[in-house]
């Protein structure tokens, strides 16, 4: 690999030629500020010539510049491109050995961390935890906990923090015991309390049922007392209610008898208006018959045209639905 370092003159790439100096463009500003169009035409086109080729003159240059300007560029991307690798081929052995070396001491410290998170996980007693362990339980990790030592050199910089959870535990710990010890206190009196009220209780039940015992055969003899006397007044009652029911199904069978009478003499008397009145209603009965057939009798005239037929046609419909309105009506009062 080759360590020779190349040298570009980046001056000469970006510098114009004299005509395009600072010098010479305040000349040409100078001699346009000079010129008027109105004034001298000809020397204005001269001017404006000038103008013109040192533009056309400038793009040319430019390009021939930019070109070698991109061939620098190139020449010099792939000069960074070997000095690079020149340093990287000394620095990523010792990179790579470095990184192994952080790896396994952040691998190290990390399980050194775990380890130390964990052994305070032991030593941390949440209330909720301790309010539900048993009495005796309580009694052992509390014991466990005051005789227990915070290792400085294991701890290292979590030392405090151990210590600090420690003390917490222990207060928890405590506060949990007093609670309970006070809860069985309380269990305990309350048991006492029970018992005296569950014997007071079976107390008063045993008088209780004697005194049941004694009211329901009180209310026995009430009761069969009361039954002897509602049988006397349901025997005088159903006397009552039997008169009563046979007077009332002989008073319906009178309204019975006189309904029949009266719908018999209506009937009849209605049977006799129909007939008189069909007597009186004959004749015209007739004339609407007859009225009926003379008009699904009428003869209507033939006729030769399509147009002439369709009239017909439709009078014969008419003349049969008058037929038909007429025995209709007839049919409904006669």
């Amino acid at each position: 690999m080759s360590t020779d370092i190349v040298k570009i003159n980046t001056t000469e790439l970006t510098r114009f030629p004299a005509e395009y100096s600072d010098e010479a463009l305040k000349a040409l500003i100078k001699e346009g500020s000079t010129i008027d169009a109105y004034v001298d035409y000809d020397e204005a086109k001269i001017f404006i010539s000038k103008c013109t080729k040192l533009r056309t003159g400038l793009e040319a240059e430019r390009k021939d510049k930019k070109a070698a300007i991109l061939a620098a560029g190139r020449t010099l991307d792939g000069e960074a491109k070997r000095i690079r690798e020149v340093i990287e081929g000394v620095e990523n052995p010792i990179k790579d050995k470095k990184t192994e070396i952080d790896t396994a001491q952040a691998r190290a410290e990390a399980e050194r961390v775990r380890k130390i998170e964990l052994a305070i996980g032991t030593i941390i007693v949440s209330p909720v935890a301790a309010s539900e362990m048993p009495l005796e339980e309580v009694r052992a990790q509390l014991t466990l906990f005051e005789k227990f030592e915070v290792d400085p050199e294991f701890y290292a910089e979590f030392y405090h923090h151990a210590v600090e959870c420690r003390d917490t535990s222990i207060s928890v710990l405590s506060s949990a015991l007093a609670h309970r010890e006070a809860e069985e206190k309380r269990k305990a009196e309350q048991e006492a309390e029970a018992e005296r009220l569950a014997k007071e209780r079976a107390e008063f039940e045993a008088e209780k049922r004697e005194q049941e015992e004694k009211d329901r055969a009180r209310r026995q003899a009430e009761e069969m007392a009361r039954a002897k006397e509602d049988a006397k007044r349901a025997a005088e009652q159903k006397e009552i209610d039997d008169a009563r029911a046979k007077l009332e199904a002989e008073k319906r069978e009178v309204e019975r008898r006189e309904r029949e009478q009266a719908d018999k003499e209506r009937a009849e008397a209605e049977a006799e208006a129909a007939a008189k009145r069909a007597e009186e209603l004959a004749p015209d009965r007739a004339k609407l018959e007859k009225l009926a057939k003379d008009i699904r009798a009428m003869s209507l005239p033939k006729m030769k045209s399509n147009e002439a037929n369709k009239i017909i046609s439709a009078c014969r419909q008419r003349l049969d639905d008058m037929a038909e309105y007429v025995e209709s009506q007839v049919g409904e009062y006669f």
